[in-house]
C-alpha cells in the first residue's frame, strides 16, 4: 500500500461522487500523481473540498502514480517509513475578497431562484506548464498580490471588482498509525486562492479560477470560469428562508454539534450546469452542509 485518498470530514455522497472520480483519473492519465489528481479532481468539482491523501515521503513517494498509467515510478518504502497525511485544510481557510463587504446586499426575495452557467472560453489564463507542488520546510505565507494582479489582467474590471476569493491551505503532518497526527509537524505547504465570479454579489460556486501556490511561486492553475445567465426568473412565492432558520435547519437534520467557521448565501450546481439558491454552511472541523433557500432541504 502506497497511498489513501479520501476526506478529512464529510465525503460529497451525491452525483459529485462520478465527476470527482472522472476528473481524478483524467490527472492520472496525464501522468500525475494520486495526491496531485486527487487535489485537483476534487477542487475542480467542489467548491469546498476537504480531500486528504495518506502517502509515504520516503524516497519521494508523496509523487506515487499509479501502477499503469503514465509518469514515474518509485522505490518501496522501508517499513519504518513514517506515514504524512496531506489535506486541504478548510478550518483554516479565509474569504479574502468579498464584494458584499464594501456593497450593499441585495434584497434576499429579490434573486432568482435558479442561474445557468455556460462556458466561457475568452476567460482564459496562459500558463506554460503545471507541476507537483514542493514542500517546504516552513509555512508558506499568505500572500495573493501575485494571483490578484493575474485575475486583474484576464478578466474586466466589473468582473474582477465583483470577485469572491476564498483561500484554503493545504497542510502536511506526519501522522502515528496509533496515535493520529504527530503534535507539531503541521506545515502549510501550499496556498489555493480560489477566484468565484458572482451573481448581485452571490458567490456562483461552479464558476471560478484556482491558482495553486506552493514555495515556489504558482504551480497550476485551473480555469473554470464560465458566463452566467438568468435560467428562470421565478422568485420564491413566499419569503425565501434566513440565515438564522438555515442554522437551525441543519441542527435539526443531525448535525448539531457543528460549530459555524462561515455561512453564506450561494448558487450551488445543482445539474446541468444549472444553479440553485442555496446556504453554503462550513463548520470549524471541515464539514461542508447546504441548506435550500426554498425549501430548507439540507444536503452535502
Amino acid at each position: 500500500m502506497r497511498v489513501i485518498a479520501g476526506y478529512h470530514a464529510t465525503g460529497p455522497g451525491h452525483d459529485d461522487d462520478v465527476e470527482i472520480a472522472e476528473e481524478f483519473f483524467d490527472y492520472c492519465t496525464d501522468g500525475n500523481s494520486v495526491r496531485y489528481s486527487w487535489e485537483h479532481g476534487n477542487e475542480d468539482v467542489r467548491s469546498s473540498a476537504p480531500w486528504a491523501v495518506l502517502v509515504y515521503k520516503q524516497y519521494s513517494n508523496q509523487y506515487f502514480r499509479i501502477p499503469g498509467f503514465p509518469g514515474n515510478t518509485y522505490s518501496t518504502p522501508t517499513s519504518d517509513a513514517p506515514v504524512y497525511r496531506y489535506a486541504s485544510w478548510i478550518s483554516g481557510s479565509d474569504v479574502i475578497l468579498d464584494p458584499t463587504e464594501s456593497k450593499s446586499s441585495v434584497e434576499l426575495n429579490s434573486l432568482p431562484l435558479y442561474i445557468q452557467t455556460t462556458e466561457d472560453n475568452t476567460k482564459s489564463i496562459k500558463f506554460n506548464s503545471t507541476r507537483e507542488a514542493v514542500d517546504s520546510e516552513k509555512d508558506v505565507p499568505l500572500d495573493s498580490s501575485q494571483t490578484d494582479r493575474m485575475m486583474e489582467q484576464v478578466l474586466l474590471s466589473k468582473d474582477y471588482n465583483n470577485l469572491v476569493c476564498i483561500t484554503t491551505p493545504v497542510v502536511c503532518s506526519e501522522v502515528d498509525p496509533e496515535s493520529g497526527i504527530v503534535e507539531g509537524t503541521d506545515i502549510v505547504v501550499e496556498r489555493m486562492y480560489k477566484y468565484f465570479s458572482t451573481y448581485n454579489n452571490i458567490r456562483v460556486n461552479n464558476s471560478f479560477i484556482n491558482f495553486y501556490v506552493d514555495c515556489d511561486g504558482i504551480n497550476s492553475i485551473s480555469n473554470k470560469w464560465k458566463s452566467i445567465e438568468v435560467f428562470n426568473a421565478e422568485i420564491a412565492s413566499s419569503n425565501y428562508i434566513d440565515e438564522k432558520t438555515a442554522i437551525e435547519l441543519i441542527k435539526k437534520a443531525g448535525y448539531d454539534d457543528l460549530e459555524t467557521l462561515r455561512i453564506s448565501l450561494v448558487y450551488q450546481p445543482v445539474k446541468d450546469n444549472i444553479c440553485k439558491l442555496k446556504y453554503e454552511f462550513v463548520s470549524t472541523t471541515g464539514s461542508v452542509l447546504y441548506v435550500d433557500a426554498e425549501n430548507g432541504a439540507v444536503s452535502q
